[in-house]
């Protein structure tokens, strides 16, 4: 939806609301796991980018269940989203 035309409905609907919670979106929102951003337009920048854009959207970390133990580290997944990005640019 970021990637629309300035003049697509729902991506001006979008940006409004960005604008309104900027980086505070409630756990359920379909931004909730977005990167940080201090304004629409930082978010919009980082969606033009689809490869980076897709490497931070799929790295998310699940969270676990109440009951489970092993909890995901924080530093692992930086790891592994360095690794994608290197594993990315050689096979391009």
């Amino acid at each position: 939806m970021l990637r629309e035309e300035e003049s697509h409905l729902v991506r001006r609907v979008l940006v409004g609301y960005i604008n309104e919670k900027v980086d505070k979106y409630p756990e359920g929102s379909i931004l909730m796991d977005v990167p940080r951003h201090s304004n629409a337009e930082e978010l919009i920048e980082a969606a033009s980018d689809k490869a980076d854009w897709n490497i931070s959207v799929n790295a998310v970390d699940w969270k676990p269940k109440a009951n489970r133990k092993d909890i995901v580290d924080a530093n692992a997944s930086t790891k592994y989203i360095a690794q994608m990005k290197k594993d990315m640019v050689f096979r391009q």
